[in-house]
């Protein structure tokens, strides 16, 4: 399926993506979509893709790849708006930040606990 100019809500209490513009894929038990362009706030997500392994597991993983490159107040307004907040609170309720930045990002949420990682990137 392809997408164009679409929000994307892909988990409850994270920011939505707008002006997303993509491919859905379902195969042999596996979701996976790959996005050309999006938005969060007013920055510009990079090309990239997520997926869930297996869609019928009893814990499936939504795994996420990507990058946003944007201001710095649009990178901390994410990780304040999502359930990243708290791992990173000292940052977010000490640092006031403004010019460019780019946030790399790879998460990996399990769906039926609803428990959120965020590994290094």
């Amino acid at each position: 399926v392809t997408v164009n100019d679409t929000t994307v809500h892909y988990l409850d209490d994270w920011p939505s993506v707008e002006r997303v513009a993509g491919t859905v894929h379902i195969a042999d038990g596996k979701l996976t979509a790959e996005i050309g362009e999006g938005v969060f706030f007013g920055s510009r997500l990079l090309p990239n893709s997520f997926f869930i392994a297996d869609i019928l597991a009893d814990n499936p993983v939504f795994d996420w790849t990507t990058r946003i490159d944007g201001s710095t107040g649009d990178a901390m307004r994410f990780l304040r708006e999502s359930p990243l907040r708290e791992q990173f609170r000292s940052l977010v309720d000490n640092v006031d930040a403004h010019g460019s930045a780019s946030l790399a990002l790879h998460l990996q949420v399990p769906l039926a606990s609803r428990a959120s990682t965020a590994p290094s990137t």
